[in-house]
């Protein structure tokens, strides 16, 4: 022996469902609006042109795999865009429906489809 405190073995038993969907990740999206417009319309944007989509004193949704965690204002960070969270959804509230959403995707991987 050299002396050294022994190293625990590395992790051999599998994380649990909690675990599993705590390491996952997750799509996120800051929504800025959402809006139903003619396709007229939308074929005749152009570069430069603008399409509103909500007043500007709206919060902007945050959304983790289709579901709505939170809500904050657009803010510019080093020169970047971002989101500063004004308000987050207690856990308990996105966590399972965010689950059911991990697992599903989770699923998918694991046996792919075929096509």
């Amino acid at each position: 022996m050299s002396g050294e405190p022994e190293r625990k073995a590395e992790r051999e038993e599998p994380l649990s469902g909690l675990e599993e969907l705590l390491f996952a990740e997750v799509e996120v999206e800051a929504v800025l609006g959402e809006k139903r417009v003619p396709l007229r319309d939308l074929a005749q944007l152009a570069e430069g042109g603008d399409l509103c989509l909500l007043p500007r004193s709206e919060p902007i949704r945050l959304v983790a795999a289709g579901v709505e965690i939170g809500e904050g204002i657009a803010v510019e960070v080093d020169g970047r865009l971002a989101l500063q969270v004004e308000r987050v959804h207690p856990p308990e509230t996105f966590l399972a429906q965010l689950g059911g959403e991990v697992r599903r995707r989770l699923r998918g991987r694991e046996h792919p489809s075929e096509e």
